[in-house]
């Protein structure tokens, strides 16, 4: 069985990954990239070695999920692919206007086909409005460069990027992220997670997670932290009307690879855009 499983290991590490992009725009961009693929490849190889239900992430474009690993996954004595998320609508967009990389994901095996389609349904619908709204500024950013002086051979297309990570993976649930990020002359990041119970077939919530009192007990800990790290960096987030006045009702959340319930927040929400999008973990 060792044998067969480095064989799988080895196997899945061969897996094409899609070139980066041509050009780097600036360090937001090469921050982002290096970051999503560091949390990728962790959370995927961490998901094979554990030797429990099976996630399938293609690298592929244009291709759902890897033959190579789906071929062999079946080769592990004992475990079966009972849930995946694969790559649904892999593509490039390569114009005057935009350089665009998109990986969209979906679900797969859940016995609730309803869950399943509601969850694939509204992230490519998220996904799709994100696109499509970020080709129009980019024409619109276009247009206002060349009436403004600009010569055409100076105009940068706007990069767009669309994947997904995951988060934690277990025999009770998956929690994963799908992420929506643009860069022009300033960058946006638009992050987007689910947390699922894989024996109930259900999304999960915060008031799931902690009980009813859910509110209270995110919203103290979190402004405790907050007033200790102001303590150390006064510019770490906003304060006073601009500060954290608590969380929302579809606040965002993930679990971590530790069992920690993770509360996530945009950004500029709550910090400066150097603070990027704060994370706090709960205590139960």
């Amino acid at each position: 069985m060792k044998k067969d499983f480095e064989e799988l290991k080895k196997e899945y590490e061969n897996i094409p990954i899609p070139k980066n992009l041509n050009e780097v725009i600036d360090k937001s961009i090469s921050d982002y990239r290096r970051e999503k693929v560091k949390m990728k490849n962790r959370k995927l190889l961490k998901t094979i070695i554990a030797a429990s239900l099976l996630i399938i992430s293609s690298f592929t474009i244009g291709v759902n999920t890897s033959e190579s690993f789906a071929t062999t996954a079946g080769k592990i004595p004992g475990v079966s692919i009972l849930v995946k998320l694969v790559s649904f609508d892999a593509f490039k967009i390569e114009d005057e206007v935009v350089n665009a990389d998109v990986n969209i994901p979906a679900v797969e095996g859940f016995e609730s086909k309803t869950l399943e389609e509601q969850i694939n349904q509204e992230i490519q619908e998220k996904m799709n409005m994100h696109l499509e709204d970020g080709q129009l500024k980019a024409k619109e950013n276009k247009e206002a460069f060349l009436e403004t002086g600009g010569e055409e051979e100076n105009f940068r297309p706007m990069i767009i990027e669309i994947d997904y990570s995951i988060k934690s993976y277990n025999d009770n649930r998956i929690s994963f992220a799908v992420h929506y990020f643009e860069a022009m002359a300033s960058s946006f990041t638009k992050t987007y997670y689910y947390t699922i119970d894989l024996k109930e077939d259900r999304l999960l919530t915060l008031e799931d997670l902690l009980g009813s009192n859910y509110e209270d007990k995110i919203n103290e800990q979190i402004s405790d932290k907050i007033e200790k790290e102001l303590e150390e960096s006064p510019a770490k987030y906003f304060q006073d009307e601009m500060g954290f006045k608590g969380i929302s009702e579809d606040q965002s959340f993930y679990i971590n690879d530790d069992n920690q319930i993770v509360v996530v927040f945009n950004k500029y929400e709550i910090a400066p855009g150097s603070s990027g999008e704060p994370e706090f973990i709960i205590e139960e």
